[in-house]
């Protein structure tokens, strides 16, 4: 376990005891600076990117960090128990060399013969890879920044590659506006179209002089061309609306309705007396 264990910890660049802030603007900035879609087709940046999400996906769901934490310390512990137990194993005795016929017990044994090569120093090999490691290093930079302005030269050639098209689709809206105006337009025109005043029918009988100003008292108060025959119009009038009054016949007046918001507009007929309130101003 001790060398299989991804240490999302360092991928982000955050210590164990990171908050879920820290967390979060870490993995900003990293995500911002490898994303893929900045560098199309580098595979260095694609993996960079997949080793920061894969550690950000663990670190920001507390169920998931605290498993990994779990395993994490235990990595650890067992890393440090290896570092601490490998200097304290104790070293093997030497053993005595068996007594010879040439050497009595008591006499000094000769020393061994040391060659030349032994008694030199070991000397360390050089990696072969330093150099090559650290020109990359060194031109990383410079190869990031020639990267971003490539990809931003590409994406201005498209949009350049696309400005026909956008220029027609400029034209759209002022278009659809002018057809909304017009269209607006010939609403209102129609609206203040003066209502045709209808004559109404004089019943037989007892027709009575009235003066008078009423207000609507019913929710629909409808107008009688002939009251005698009980011939009701299409149109009313609601609760509120003022009328002026000058003829009684039984339980009808002859009322007169003229719109204070349009003085074109007007309504006369009968309208039946129980769907009136005297008015006095």
């Amino acid at each position: 376990m001790a060398g299989t264990l991804k240490n999302y910890y360092e991928t982000l660049g955050v210590s164990r005891s990171a908050t879920d802030e820290q967390i979060k603007t870490a993995y900003r900035k990293l995500i911002l600076k490898f994303h893929p879609d900045k560098n199309v087709g580098d595979v260095y940046f694609e993996d960079w990117s997949k080793k920061i999400i894969e550690a950000f996906e663990v670190l920001s769901d507390p169920q998931l960090r605290g498993e990994y934490d779990q395993v994490y310390d235990e990595h650890r512990r067992a890393a440090k128990k290896n570092f601490e137990e490998a200097p304290s194993r104790p070293e093997p005795e030497p053993q005595p060399s068996p007594v010879t016929p040439d050497h009595e017990p008591g006499a000094v044994p000769p020393e061994p013969a040391v060659s030349e090569a032994a008694a030199e120093e070991p000397v360390i090999a050089e990696d072969p890879h330093a150099g090559v490691l650290e020109r990359i290093r060194a031109e990383l930079p410079d190869y990031i920044t020639a990267k971003q302005e490539y990809l931003r030269a590409e994406k201005t050639y498209r949009q350049l590659g696309t400005a026909g098209t956008g220029k027609k689709q400029r034209y759209r809206l002022p278009l659809m506006i002018l057809c909304v105006l017009v269209i607006a337009a010939s609403v209102v025109w129609l609206a203040q179209i003066p209502a045709t005043e209808k004559v109404a029918a004089i019943p037989e009988g007892t027709v009575t002089p009235a003066s008078g100003k009423f207000i609507v008292a019913a929710d629909r108060a409808y107008f009688y061309k002939d009251p005698q025959n009980q011939v009701r119009t299409d149109e009313y009038l609601t609760r509120g609306n003022k009328i002026q009054v000058s003829k009684r016949y039984r339980n009808f007046y002859y009322a007169v309705f003229q719109s204070i918001a349009n003085p074109d507009y007007k309504l006369t007929g009968w309208i039946k007396e129980e769907d009136l309130q005297q008015y006095g101003e």
